[in-house]
């Protein structure tokens, strides 16, 4: 529920305040009071590896967003009939298998609990897991369609090997690795995310490989892809080491932002990776990065997470209203002697068809013939 702040007022008189100061009062009061509105939580990415040894527990656990202490966290899976059940602590039938399962469920704090399903068998193999939440109620009796429930939108698939060997090969070799962070509005075209610009939530976000370095991505089928949350934030996990690019398409009523060379290996925060456009500079084009190296161990600390991730891959968009208010002009005239500047006695010309052509790959030739 809403978190209430009441401001009290002191004074030195007993004269009752003038009317415009009771309603100024009253104004600050409910103002407060809706600030503290529900804000949604989530899920940005799970921090374990999905393999596992058969045999082993499966642990699993989550980064989450947005949450507070009213937060209450309960996992769930999702069974052979398609069904999403809440565990409970101790004994939990999967798949009509017995298991034991711990870290069900957490209230009263800001971070979630760390699932343990002991002694896994191949039942799980396919098995997903996802964490929900709520505020002030059990997120298991909350309905589906309630605005006071999260974490449904995102679930980890279970693997259960039987060579155990290949854990290492898919968790210890680079893999997971995560790659993001988040795209926002660039009000002011520089670039940079200053504090006063909004994000942008719902943007279809698509991730490439790039084997070769060509800073173009090896097909134009992406590996993947995701939305950007209510935060703005855009997560890719589980990834092997190697080189890959993020494409944003470009919402309704946005265009692309600011040219930008920016090389995303510099591993700055905040700063916008968008070099590449796809398209047009509108609704439904798409703002590519360079290429961006992830390694094992080797991704900067100091941007949120470890050293198996990099969140610094940040891309800018601006608002199409700005774009769509440029003009552009202005004269045709009579160069008497050819010197290509409007000497003051040139005459202009009256009634010439002038036509408007798009260069979205900057070719220095039309897109299209048709104007």
């Amino acid at each position: 529920m809403p978190n209430f702040t009441f401001l009290s007022f002191s004074a030195k008189t007993k004269k009752s305040p003038p009317t415009g100061v009771k309603a100024f009062s009253m104004f600050l009061l409910l103002f407060f009071s809706f600030s503290g509105a529900l804000f949604a939580h989530t899920v940005d990415y799970f921090t374990t590896c999905p393999y596992f040894c058969i045999g082993s527990d499966v642990i699993v656990k989550a980064k989450v967003s947005t949450t507070n202490s009213a937060t209450r966290y309960n996992w769930q899976y999702k069974d052979n009939a398609n069904s999403w059940k809440c565990f409970k602590e101790g004994n939990n039938t999967i798949n009509s298998v017995v298991f034991s399962v711990t870290g069900v469920k957490l209230s009263g704090t800001n971070n979630p609990p760390t699932l343990n399903i002991h002694n896994s068998t191949t039942v799980l193999n396919g098995v997903d897991i996802r964490l929900i939440m709520s505020d002030n109620a059990d997120p298991c009796t909350v309905s589906p369609s309630s605005t006071n429930l999260w974490g449904d939108d995102k679930s980890q698939e279970l693997h259960i090997l039987n060579n155990c060997a290949e854990v290492a090969t898919y968790c210890n070799s680079g893999t997971p690795l995560k790659l993001g962070n988040f795209v926002w509005n660039d009000l002011n075209g520089n670039n940079v995310k200053d504090a006063n610009e909004p994000i942008v939530a719902g943007a279809t976000v698509k991730l490439y490989r790039d084997s070769d370095n060509s800073n173009t991505p090896d097909s134009n089928t992406p590996l993947n892809q995701t939305t950007t949350n209510s935060t703005g934030l855009y997560y890719f996990e589980n990834l092997a080491p190697g080189k890959y690019i993020v494409g944003v398409i470009i919402p309704a009523g946005y265009t692309r932002g600011a040219p930008s060379s920016i090389d995303p290996d510099n591993n700055v925060d905040n700063d916008n990776n968008g070099t590449t456009l796809v398209g047009l500079p509108e609704a439904g084009g798409e703002v590519r990065t360079k290429a961006i190296t992830l390694s094992a161990g080797d991704e900067p600390t100091n941007d949120g997470d470890g050293n198996n991730g990099n969140l610094t891959l940040d891309i800018a968009l601006c608002p199409a209203s700005v774009v769509n208010n440029l003009k552009l002009g202005n004269l045709v005239w009579n160069d008497l002697n050819g010197n290509n500047v409007k000497d003051a006695n040139e005459p202009i010309v009256a009634g010439a068809t002038v036509k408007l052509y798009r260069d979205s790959d900057n070719s220095n030739t039309p897109d299209s013939n048709t104007p």
